[in-house]
């Protein structure tokens, strides 16, 4: 698996581009804005993008959404509960902190949980993760988990949103993330890279010194 990991933003959000090394055929997960960073991206790595999928509807992981997918040509897929929020237009001063934001068009496809997606000899599973939002999913490839902002090194995502759960999202990571095996990598939306064995550990708001429904 080829792999490039591209910050963007003022969020400093994590977009991921994942190819097959043999076919150059690949993925961008979430492309929350500057999308001209984005396609050099692709240009450097030398792939041609088939699939673009948001492991939730914010504004800060789908903000590039369609000039990549005009760009490419490439599907979008997202999940069902999420796909009207990633059409919201954001408050106006927003927007100061992604500039090119776009609205994200309608979906080509709907992720559902199980649903797996493959270029080339690459395949990535779908995780269904309420919590953090309602239609928030997790991305699994070759021992690597692509967490969106369900899960982070030593934390989890916000749950203070409309459609937030706290309950929720302790029950996706605690009864979905933490079955996958402890040396899984997880490249979560924000931040550095972890693994499901220390976060099962040392995770203070799900780990095992956690109290519980504390997220």
């Amino acid at each position: 698996m080829q792999l490039a990991i591209v910050p963007v933003t003022a969020f400093v959000e994590n977009v991921y581009i994942l190819a097959d090394e043999e076919s150059k055929e690949a993925i961008i997960i979430d492309p929350g804005g500057e999308s001209a960073k984005l396609l050099e991206a692709v240009r450097q790595m030398g792939v041609t993008v088939k699939h673009i999928l948001c492991t939730h509807g914010h504004m800060d992981h789908v903000g590039a959404v369609l000039p990549l997918r005009e760009a490419t040509g490439a599907r979008y897929a997202i999940h069902e509960n999420d796909a009207e929020m990633a059409r919201r237009e954001p408050p106006s001063y927003l927007h100061r902190l992604i500039p090119d934001f776009v609205q994200a068009p309608e979906p080509d496809a709907l992720l559902q949980d199980g649903d797996v997606l493959t270029v080339g000899a690459l395949s990535l599973r779908v995780i269904e993760t309420p919590g953090h939002t309602m239609g928030s999913l997790c991305l699994l490839a070759n021992g690597a988990l692509f967490a969106g902002d369900t899960l982070f090194q030593g934390s989890v995502g916000r749950t203070d949103f409309p459609g937030s759960s706290p309950e929720a999202l302790v029950q996706s990571i605690r009864g979905r993330l933490f079955l996958l095996a402890p040396e899984t990598v997880v490249f979560p939306g924000h931040g550095g890279q972890t693994t499901i064995g220390q976060e099962k550990v040392f995770n203070p708001f799900v780990g095992e010194g956690a109290s519980p429904g504390r997220a």
